[in-house]
């Protein structure tokens, strides 16, 4: 049967490490449980799939988004691309 991962969590930074036993001995780490090191994972599935009226004010409409260009001058980007369609990727 395998057995559940552990972690330990840093006391300066939160950073997480995969428990080893070398790590233990270190006085600035402590042991956590998965879903304190991850708690990202364990989120409810409300949570996942939550919707604001303000998340749909700022959707950006897909006419736009084709429209949009990149900033760079055409004259730029052609002088960029000069030699790129003879280049062969091996």
């Amino acid at each position: 049967m395998a057995e559940t991962p552990r972690y330990l969590k840093s006391k300066k930074d939160q950073t997480v490490y995969v428990w080893h036993e070398l790590l233990v001995k270190h006085e600035e780490l402590y042991e956590v449980t998965e879903q304190e090191a991850f708690p990202e994972r364990f989120l409810p599935d409300s949570a996942k799939t939550r919707s604001s009226t303000l998340a749909d004010k700022l959707d950006t409409p897909d006419k736009v988004i084709e429209g949009a260009t990149t900033g760079t001058s055409p004259e730029l980007a052609k002088d960029a691309a000069k030699g790129l369609a003879a280049k062969k990727l091996t």
